[in-house]
């Protein structure tokens, strides 16, 4: 049988390793939460339905009155949409479409990368 001093130091170190594990749990929250917000803040991550839509017709070599008729919008909202990428910088002026949507496709690559490496160094 154990002594009451060795039975009190084990509960002892039990309640200290339950507190260090809650502390842990509590920081492993935060940085979900950090990495949920830098996710939510990557504008690539935040396209529209109609701005998907418009990107994919695009790489595809569609027209904008062609876009327009698909969508049921008129071609000065298809207009709009592209707008829209191009300040997001998915979509540049004076560059070939099918590069827009590469360059698309390697920044979603390229965020996911830099969430998947920071997951890595806080678990070190």
């Amino acid at each position: 049988m154990l002594d009451y001093e060795k039975m009190k130091n084990l509960l002892l170190d039990v309640a200290w390793t339950i507190k260090d594990l809650e502390l842990r749990v509590r920081e492993l929250e935060l940085t979900v939460k950090n990495l949920q917000k830098e996710l939510e803040s990557k504008q690539v991550f935040r396209l529209t339905e109609k701005q998907r839509k418009v990107l994919e017709l695009i790489s595809k070599g569609y027209t904008v009155s062609t876009i327009a008729k698909e969508l049921g919008i008129s071609n000065y909202g298809v207009y709009q949409l592209m707008g829209r990428l191009r300040k997001k910088g998915i979509l540049f002026k004076n560059e070939g479409l099918e590069e827009a949507r590469r360059m698309y496709l390697e920044s979603i690559e390229r965020a996911l990368e830099e969430v998947g490496a920071k997951r890595k160094d806080e678990g070190k």
